[in-house]
């Protein structure tokens, strides 16, 4: 009995060990796609917005205090439902709030702001997507997406993601 609840809680740890792993490598991609992307406008911040819970918020907190996007210091937003976020150049959508996905993609339709999805089936709603292949972190991105919201994209991010259009 003690050697099961022992085994039980070894597995638990690694898996939890192994989700914070995946959310440090969904944040330095988060920041990457900065170094590839052009926003429109002369915000003096670089804000990206966190909907609902996620361990990413805790992961870019610690890149924004020592890194920047071009000469522009990094500020993370936490909002606790898609219908508040506001003054965004990037938003990640975590799994757990995509079915607020749609309704966010219509209220910002047309302003630059990078939608990030999360193991979603479809673009139709975000500009990136992260999705897992053969156990490995990648993501999808929508041409027609950044170009309906004035994002100038370089083609070294469309070669390095699954282009979906």
């Amino acid at each position: 009995m003690k050697r099961s609840l022992f085994m039980l809680l070894l597995l638990i740890s690694c898996l939890s060990n192994l989700k914070a792993q995946n959310e440090k490598f969904k944040a330095l991609f988060i920041y990457n796609f900065t170094k590839y992307i052009e926003w429109p406008g002369t915000d003096p911040e670089f804000t990206i917005g966190i909907v609902g819970n996620s361990l990413i918020a805790d992961e870019l907190s610690i890149i924004a205090q020592k890194m920047k996007v071009g000469s522009k210091s990094i500020v993370i937003k936490k909002f606790s439902q898609a219908s508040a976020v506001v003054r965004c150049q990037m938003v990640y959508v975590p799994q757990q709030m995509s079915g607020s996905l749609k309704e966010m993609s219509q209220r910002l339709s047309g302003q630059a702001i990078l939608i990030i999805s999360d193991g979603q089936s479809s673009l139709s709603n975000s500009g990136i997507n992260f999705i897992e292949i053969d156990g490995k972190q990648k993501f999808e991105i929508s041409k027609q997406y950044m170009s309906l919201h004035h994002l100038n994209v370089s083609s070294a991010l469309y070669s390095l993601g699954k282009v979906v259009d």
